[in-house]
C-alpha cells in the first residue's frame, strides 16, 4: 500500500514539473511584457495618438508632459504586467480563455483511470473573468482594484497619498495588460493541454 501511495506521489510530481516546464516554454518572456507594456504607456500618452487616454487622464491630473513622475507611472504600468506571472504556483494559470469552448485552462490528466482514457481537468479561471473578478472571481489586482486607486487618486489632495493613488492605478493596470497580450497568443487561447510523451499538444 504504501509503494502504491508513492507512486501516484511521484507521477503527480513529475506531471506537475513537466506542466510548469512547458507552460513556462511556451509564454512571453517576462521582459518582453515589461517592453510591451511600457511601449503601450508611451504611445497612449502621445497627444497626437488616436487614443490618448493616459495623455487625457494624466492632464487632468495635473501632470505635464515634461514630468519626471510620468516616468515613473511608465515604470510601474511595466511592472505591474511583470509581476502577474512572478506568482508561479497561482496567477499564471489564470491567464487562459479558449472563446471557441468557452473555457479556462484544461489539461488531460495522463492517469490510468478504469475508463481508459484521460481525464480533462480545468486548472484556473478564465482570463477575462480573472481581470474582471466575474463570477465569484476574487484576487488582489484586478481592473475592479485599479478603479478603486482611480478613484482615490481622483480624489487625494497634492502629495504622496496622490502619488501612492496614481502608481497603485498603473501598476494594477499593468497587471490586466498583461492578460490582454497573453490574449494576443494562441497558446492562451486554446486551453487543452494533454502531454504526449516529452511534449505538450495545445
Amino acid at each position: 500500500m504504501g509503494r502504491i501511495k508513492s507512486s501516484t506521489v511521484g507521477l503527480a510530481i513529475v506531471f506537475i514539473s513537466f506542466f510548469f516546464v512547458s507552460l513556462s516554454a511556451e509564454a512571453y518572456e517576462v521582459e518582453t511584457h515589461r517592453e510591451i507594456s511600457e511601449k503601450v504607456f508611451e504611445l497612449n500618452n502621445d497627444e497626437t495618438a488616436d487614443n490618448k487616454v493616459i495623455f487625457t487622464f494624466l492632464k487632468e491630473a495635473g501632470f505635464d508632459g515634461n514630468d519626471y513622475r510620468l516616468n515613473v507611472l511608465q515604470e510601474v504600468f511595466g511592472q505591474g504586467a511583470v509581476n502577474e506571472d512572478m506568482d508561479v504556483f497561482y496567477r499564471p494559470f489564470n491567464h487562459f480563455y479558449d472563446p471557441a469552448k468557452d473555457r479556462a485552462l484544461t489539461i488531460e490528466v495522463p492517469y490510468p483511470f478504469p475508463s481508459g482514457y484521460p481525464v480533462p481537468v480545468v486548472i484556473g479561471d478564465k482570463a477575462h473573468e480573472w481581470a474582471l473578478e466575474l463570477n465569484g472571481v476574487e484576487q488582489e489586482r484586478s481592473l475592479q482594484d485599479a478603479y478603486q486607486f482611480y478613484k482615490q487618486a481622483l480624489l487625494a489632495p497634492e502629495g504622496a497619498y496622490l502619488k501612492n493613488s496614481l502608481e497603485n492605478t498603473f501598476n494594477t493596470l499593468g497587471y490586466a495588460v498583461h492578460l490582454l497580450e497573453d490574449m494576443a497568443q494562441p497558446q492562451h487561447t486554446r486551453t487543452l493541454r494533454q502531454a504526449q510523451g516529452n511534449r505538450t499538444i495545445i
